[in-house]
């Protein structure tokens, strides 16, 4: 049962993730994050970046700032997500997967590119995908040409430890899911610090590494 109490945290969480004071804006070092999923009805993903926190702690003669450079932080710069036309509702799973990449890069490309991009998406295949020659497929072989562009690496980030983006690419279509969607949901605000720590409790923790060594 969807309660008032669901919808308040609900419209709540999606004001705190793009609120300024969460979101980042990007540096013109640092390795980009890329976190995708893709679902039967829609796509979502979330940039992040590696950043190092800085703190100013006075002023050179010079008139130049005094730095003491601290710990590298993941700093969330934006989340995205779509809903699939009916073509793309007939892709395989595979497919959708991959275009939720090549859409988030494509709309992100002003801020990506140049950077170092590491990739996590719960399609383990899509690694081996981009690291062979053109695929004969003309569609895949348009997102493998564009994907290709990035100084990209991609690794597998399994879907139980995914679930950030499982919200992304499902939460506007609730109609689709039924009562499920709304259990997932309240489950998801009763344990809010499990299900959201790619966002709010990795920040300042360096134990994302581990996602991807």
């Amino acid at each position: 049962k969807w309660e008032d109490r669901h919808e308040a945290a609900y419209l709540r969480l999606k004001e705190l993730l793009a609120a300024p004071t969460t979101l980042g804006v990007p540096h013109p070092n640092g390795t980009m994050l890329v976190v995708t999923d893709a679902s039967l009805v829609g796509g979502g993903g979330s940039v992040f970046q590696f950043q190092e926190e800085v703190d100013v702690v006075g002023v050179n003669r010079d008139g130049t700032l005094k730095i003491k450079r601290g710990n590298e932080c993941l700093v969330p710069l934006g989340h995205y997500n779509w809903r699939h036309n009916p073509t793309r509702e007939k892709y395989s799973t595979f497919d959708q997967e991959l275009l939720a990449g090549t859409l988030l890069m494509a709309s992100q490309k002003r801020m990506l590119q140049g950077h170092p991009i590491v990739w996590l998406t719960d399609q383990a295949a899509i690694k081996g995908f981009l690291a062979l020659d053109p695929p004969e497929n003309a569609r895949r072989c348009r997102w493998w040409t564009f994907l290709r562009q990035f100084s990209l690496t991609v690794h597998h980030l399994p879907g139980i430890h995914n679930e950030l983006l499982d919200y992304l690419s499902r939460s506007l279509f609730e109609a689709k899911f039924s009562v499920q969607v709304e259990e997932l949901a309240a489950r998801a605000f009763a344990e809010f610090d499990s299900h959201l720590d790619l966002t709010l409790l990795l920040l300042n923790r360096p134990t994302i590494r581990d996602l991807i060594s």
